[in-house]
């Protein structure tokens, strides 16, 4: 039959049988604590939702909100959410998302939209899902995100989008590869897949991303311009529901100073757990170049490593994370508006290619060439330097690479670099 009473007895056992007349123990403030299921049914949420720092002009952003029933028996049903608050106009969710049925036990995972557009500064609102959870009809969320300007920088990483193809920008492609499934933007991405019984792996630069080093192409050049000054560094994660990382890894980016473990500084470590699921996540990390690299010398490079932790070292092998829009930029004063590359054509009868690019009067430019954005080999996908003393004489130059057509490369890349301004 269902259980209806209980009888608490206090049991006092002489296992010997020879205890002497007396008292043996003292019994005070005596609880018995039961749990209950909770109300049938129950509306489950976290009160906070906090987009963290977003950049200006990248949104909109999207967080997925977690919902559960947990009750025992009967369905949840959601009517409807709304907005209140300062900045209640920024934040919605998709056509359809209400009414929702959640079932008992079960959850669901909500896409929550902040759109701020280009406005700066914090922005906050109040989110309230009305149901039938009888305890609970009205669950509110605090929501609020801070939207900041641009980090104004030199980019020193050239594939940190994944366009360039199978990824030879990039070392060890058995676990580190390039994929076209799952994008955050373009149509590429980087997907790292684990090794089972090994707690750390990791991905380097292996190719020219400007300034790379010609005897060790996964580290880039640091400047006696660059010590001192401020760097961003920001990358976006997918970790996907099915055969993703477990909960308790981790993720992060190290920078070795002149390459040497010693003193290196880790950025953005991120608990995968912390990751939403099914949703692209961005981490985002500041600091400033030193004087001296880890071994004490003057720093004349730097080594970025992606790293990925299996903490434990308990995965079964092929557990993948997505990573997308790498970006590594060095802070520098405000400049002419940024150098593009405005029109590119081939003509084959003339045996030549020319391009073009926004200019400023005066100012004198480079234009480079390569066969590739990275290779096996140390001297495969250097680029070429082929004019270095273009002064741009209009708004826009114009460089005509002669006998390039007929080179016989399956692919030729170019880019231009602005040396000096005019004074």
């Amino acid at each position: 039959n269902p259980l209806q009473t209980v009888i608490p007895i206090l049991s006092f056992y002489d296992k010997t049988n020879d205890a002497e007349p007396g008292v043996a123990a003292y019994i005070d403030n005596f609880k018995l604590k039961v749990t209950v299921p909770d109300e049938d049914p129950n509306l489950a949420v976290n009160s906070i939702l906090n987009y963290g720092e977003l950049t200006q002009g990248e949104g909109p952003f999207i967080q997925k909100i977690e919902i559960s029933n947990s009750g025992s028996t009967k369905d949840l049903n959601i009517s409807a959410g709304s907005f209140t608050g300062p900045n209640k106009d920024l934040y919605s969710f998709p056509e359809d998302t209400f009414p929702l049925k959640i079932a008992a036990g079960e959850n669901a995972s909500l896409d929550l939209i902040f759109d701020p557009g280009v406005s700066l500064g914090l922005f906050e609102a109040s989110l309230s899902l009305e149901s039938d959870d009888e305890s609970d009809p009205e669950v509110v969320v605090n929501l609020s995100g801070s939207v900041l300007a641009p980090f104004k920088g030199e980019e020193l990483i050239i594939n940190g989008d994944f366009e360039s193809g199978d990824l030879t920008a990039w070392r060890d492609n058995a676990r580190f590869n390039h994929t076209t499934e799952t994008v955050r933007s373009g149509e590429g991405a980087g997907e790292f897949n684990l090794l089972a019984g090994q707690q750390w792996g990791e991905a380097r630069l292996a190719a020219p991303s400007p300034p790379a080093l010609p005897d060790s192409p996964q580290s880039l050049e640091v400047t006696p311009e660059m010590i001192g000054k401020a760097y961003e560094y920001s990358a976006w994660y997918y970790r996907p529901s099915e055969g993703g990382m477990a909960p308790d890894d981790t993720v992060r980016m190290i920078i070795r100073w002149n390459g040497v473990q010693t003193g290196s500084k880790a950025h953005a470590i991120t608990k995968v757990g912390d990751i939403p699921v099914d949703t692209w996540f961005q981490v985002r990390a500041k600091g400033e170049i030193p004087e001296l690299g880890g071994d004490g010398e003057p720093l004349t490079s730097l080594l970025p490593i992606w790293s990925f932790q299996d903490v434990g070292s308990n995965s079964e092998g092929g557990e993948v994370m997505y990573i997308d829009d790498v970006s590594l930029k060095i802070s520098s004063p405000a400049g002419p508006d940024p150098l593009t590359i405005t029109s590119f054509e081939i003509d084959d009868e003339k045996d030549e290619i020319r391009l073009s690019w926004n200019a400023v009067l005066g100012a004198l430019y480079a234009v480079d060439r390569s066969t590739a954005l990275g290779g096996e080999e140390a001297d495969e996908g250097f680029w070429e330097e082929l004019d270095d003393s273009i002064i741009a004489e209009d708004t826009e130059s114009i460089f005509i690479d002669e006998g390039a057509a007929s080179l016989g490369e399956p692919r030729l890349f170019y880019r231009v670099r602005l040396i000096s301004l005019p004074e």
